[in-house]
């Protein structure tokens, strides 16, 4: 496991570029978890940043997300998508889906989880606390 700990956004936003186009170009299967909040903008600077052509071994998933039904204005899926996430070939993977509770959504999220992470052959994940 590495561990990169970085107070500037432009600084972290490169080093995961570069750790993810690396894996990418090296025909891994890659899972990107992505958190909200403050991390949304880098989020998809660094999503603009990836070529199509290796987008295909990309999966993305949320950390976190806000309950509510689809498509909420506070949903950190929503949140991304509404800045301009655009993937061309990743596999984008919401969090909520209509018609499950609070307690059907975890286990849902907890079920996803393990498969995703059963697939990959890394995992990145990217978390923030604020400026």
């Amino acid at each position: 496991m590495q561990f990169i700990l970085s107070n500037d956004t432009l600084e972290g936003s490169q080093a995961l570029l570069s750790r993810l186009l690396a894996e990418l170009e090296s025909g891994k299967r890659v899972l990107w978890i992505v958190s909200g909040g403050s991390n949304i903008t880098a989020s998809v600077t660094v999503m603009k940043q990836i070529p199509s052509r290796v987008q295909a071994g990309l999966t993305i998933l949320l950390s976190d997300e806000r309950y509510g039904p689809s498509g909420h204005p506070d949903s950190n899926f929503q949140q991304l998508l509404d800045s301009g996430l655009a993937v061309a070939g990743a596999r984008l993977i919401p969090t909520l889906q209509d018609g499950l509770d609070l307690a059907a959504t975890a286990a849902a999220y907890a079920t996803t989880l393990q498969a995703e992470f059963s697939k990959a052959e890394v995992i990145i994940s990217q978390l923030g606390i604020g400026a």
